[in-house]
């Protein structure tokens, strides 16, 4: 099957606001200027950084930001982890966060979700969006991973469906989101790409070690309210 060229910003319905700008960066449209978004050491964690205008960030190792900034792009860096832009465009806040699955395991989702209420949201207003990322189908992992997620509550099984010979196939997305429905934010939408299986579109970490065609790229997503 032929995959289109993404030459424009892959955006969520849900985060469709007049002042809010967001997005993800596929391999086929870049922005002109990364120095323009505020970021942070990304390090696989569940630490988390509320953003004042003028905190100097870019070398804290963190995973998310939360910030009621005006007219500051902050974002993450993902090449098969998932992307997690949110908003609370009542209050004025925006958060992005990246999601891999040791950050997700870790608490990163709902570490997120307080600190933002911690400045003024409400989760009833709180709408997410996870951006392109490895689906279940591209995600294989072994027996080892499995029941770690099953050492921290039986019923993750319905996040894994049964591979090849001790092995299995994870659920990434699917883990995020009920982690956010478990916060209390029910405005959810998944952005359906595979950043594995789009090779036209997105870069991707495992598929890059599996097939040695270089691991260089990572998307940008992220988040600014005008």
């Amino acid at each position: 099957m032929h995959i289109k060229s993404i030459t424009k910003l892959i955006k969520s319905q849900k985060l469709d606001f007049n002042n809010i700008e967001h997005g993800f960066y596929s391999k086929n449209y870049q922005p002109a200027n990364k120095n323009k978004f505020i970021s942070l050491k990304q390090i696989h964690s569940n630490k988390v950084v509320i953003y004042n205008v003028g905190d100097d960030v870019d070398k804290q190792p963190a995973d998310a930001i939360v910030t009621r900034a005006k007219n500051i792009a902050i974002a993450v860096y993902t090449a098969d982890c998932v992307p997690l832009i949110l908003c609370d465009n009542i209050n004025n806040i925006i958060a992005v966060a990246h999601a891999g699955w040791r950050g997700a395991f870790a608490g990163i989702v709902q570490n997120t979700i307080t600190a933002m209420l911690s400045i003024g949201a409400q989760t009833a207003n709180i709408a997410a969006a996870l951006m392109p990322a490895i689906t279940q189908a591209s995600y294989e992992v072994d027996a080892k991973f499995y029941e770690k997620f099953i050492e921290q509550k039986q019923t993750n099984n319905k996040f894994f469906k049964t591979g090849r010979k001790g092995h299995y196939q994870f659920d990434l997305k699917a883990y995020v989101v009920e982690q956010l429905y478990r916060e209390g934010v029910n405005m959810v939408d998944v952005v359906d790409i595979d950043s594995f299986a789009d090779q036209q579109n997105c870069y991707s970490y495992r598929r890059a070690c599996l097939t040695g065609e270089g691991n260089e790229g990572r998307h940008i997503s992220f988040i600014k309210q005008l």
